[in-house]
């Protein structure tokens, strides 16, 4: 599932260039994918779709020029669907057929048209709804209909990044719709994911959960909890991350306290216990859960001994800045123990009090911006503790801020 890291990574740059709409609409598309296709009835989502139907790989997805003529109905339309999306007679793949894809940048492609843009996407954007309610009455390709924690837990955390892009750019229907997304998710992984004394399992399907977890279903799980307790300041996700992390610690450490192994200590016998250390298609897991207890430690939610033990791990990869693309989620965990990483408590009389969310909003958009325009190590972590009144205290270096109250005072702080 491609959509797991790309999701964050969209969010992100939708914020830092809002100019670009293709990044926001890349957002809301796989969104809107992941819930028609890929959702199931209890929230959680299946683990893949496969390439063939028919046993034809491509051919649920593929056009020719003489189908999109016959479903649009209208040969000038046709003709211009087919010219901006690349539907050639003779096809772009296999068996004559053709891939939907932009041949051309919208903005010069509407420009040679003598069109806006605004213009050419309205007229696409009906066209691909034919396009589309046609396609669902073919043959569909077959789902792998397995729920991997792991999986999950990486897309609750993009979700969790998308309702804060959109929160950002001013769409708060669609925000809180992902927010919502989001906490279905997670909480359902909760329920059915936990074994007796929380321990957390890989895999479920047809509703037997089944296989211990790896070292990637604890992290990516944990990590998921603490992005929704940055989302919506509710304590219970940060209960969960600690919990998360506590049994990271307990159960796949390595003896040397300078890594963790793929399993726990209580699975079953392997001949070699195994590191999973790089990253590949998804993060590794040493490199998530480095991320997760530093940032656990820079709230005061951490379990005793987290923050030594990810220093013993960046430490003992010190080399990963020669490789960044195998070891990028490594090397962004190590970002949160930099000197210049600020970490904000907020303070108030509930979660929801207005100011407390603007101020939340805010920090968070901020903190997209950074992240997407690769800022020199200045990561924001978030976490709320009640109070009386609304406040921040701002921490960097384990050296704190005393409390502000206006907003103005905490942005220029940061």
């Amino acid at each position: 599932m491609r959509e797991l890291e790309g999701l964050p990574l969209y969010a992100e740059a939708a914020v830092s260039w809002p100019d670009a709409a293709g990044y926001r609409k890349v957002v809301e598309e796989t969104i809107a994918y992941l819930v028609s296709d890929m959702q199931s009835a209890e929230g959680l989502f299946h683990a893949a779709q496969d390439a063939d139907s028919e046993g034809v790989e491509g051919k649920y997805y593929c056009w020719t020029p003489d189908e999109v003529r016959r479903v649009l109905g209208d040969e000038a339309t046709a003709e211009l669907v087919c010219t901006v999306h690349g539907v050639v007679e003779g096809g772009n793949f296999e068996h004559g057929w053709s891939i939907l894809h932009l041949a051309q940048p919208l903005e010069e492609r509407a420009e040679a048209l003598g069109m806006t843009q605004a213009e050419l996407e309205r007229v696409l954007q009906d066209a691909r709804s034919k396009l589309l309610e046609h396609r669902h009455a073919r043959v569909p390709p077959l789902r792998d209909d397995k729920v991997l924690t792991s999986w999950n837990a990486l897309l609750v955390s993009g979700l969790c990044r998308a309702s804060s892009a959109a929160r950002a750019w001013g769409d708060d229907e669609r925000a809180e719709a992902w927010r919502t997304l989001a906490l279905r998710a997670a909480r359902r992984l909760l329920e059915t994911h936990l074994r007796d004394g929380g321990v957390v399992m890989r895999a479920s399907f047809e509703g037997r959960v089944h296989t211990m977890g790896m070292l990637d279903d604890v992290a990516f799980l944990g990590r998921a909890c603490l992005d929704l307790h940055e989302l919506t300041l509710d304590r219970h996700w940060l209960d969960y991350a600690a919990q998360m992390a506590a049994q990271a610690l307990d159960r796949y450490a390595r003896e040397d306290g300078d890594g963790f192994f793929f399993t726990s200590d209580d699975a079953e016998p392997l001949i070699e216990r195994t590191e999973s250390t790089h990253d590949g298609p998804i993060p590794s897991g040493v490199g998530v859960i480095t991320e997760l207890l530093l940032r656990l430690d820079a709230s005061g939610w951490a379990p005793e001994g987290s923050r030594a033990t990810a220093l013993a791990v960046l430490e003992r990869f010190r080399g990963a800045v020669a490789q960044p693309f195998a070891y990028a989620s490594l090397l962004l965990a190590a970002t949160y123990a930099a000197p210049e990483a600020v970490h904000v408590t907020l303070r108030g009389p509930s979660a929801d009090d207005p100011a407390l969310v603007a101020l939340a909003d805010e920090l968070r958009s901020r903190r997209l911006r950074v992240r997407a325009a690769g800022g020199p190590g200045h990561p924001i972590s978030l976490s709320y503790e009640p109070a009386d009144s609304v406040s921040a205290v701002l921490c960097r270096a384990q050296v704190c801020s005393a409390p502000l109250t206006e907003s103005s005072d905490i942005f220029a702080a940061l």
